[in-house]
């Protein structure tokens, strides 16, 4: 006897245990994949501070861009996260998200 199993996946969801948000959300129409996830530099980087940053697909590939402000404990590292989780609930490309993430730094 086999069974076979089909699954749609329409969205996808994650939450941040820090926060309590919907972080990651995946929209059938464009095939894009965005988030707002907390990461801990690596490499020649000491402490254990972790950052926030925003990641999207670009085609097979998941690219990541920091999001300024401080580390997570920082209020305003903290509001522009929130900032960048709102527009990616209001469906904005990665590309707009992108020009807002880097309007920050200006």
């Amino acid at each position: 006897m086999s069974t076979n199993f089909s699954i749609s996946l329409v969205s996808f969801l994650t939450i941040d245990p820090y926060f309590s948000n919907i972080l990651l959300v995946s929209d059938a129409t464009n095939d894009s994949l965005t988030a707002v996830n907390i990461y801990k530099a690596r490499g020649t980087a000491r402490g254990e501070r972790k950052y926030f940053r925003y990641s999207y697909k670009e085609g097979r590939k998941t690219k990541h861009l920091h999001i300024g402000g401080g580390n997570i404990h920082s209020v305003v590292a903290r509001s522009r996260a929130q900032l960048v989780r709102d527009a990616i609930a209001q469906h904005l490309s990665p590309q707009e998200i992108k020009q807002l993430i880097r309007q920050f730094r200006n």
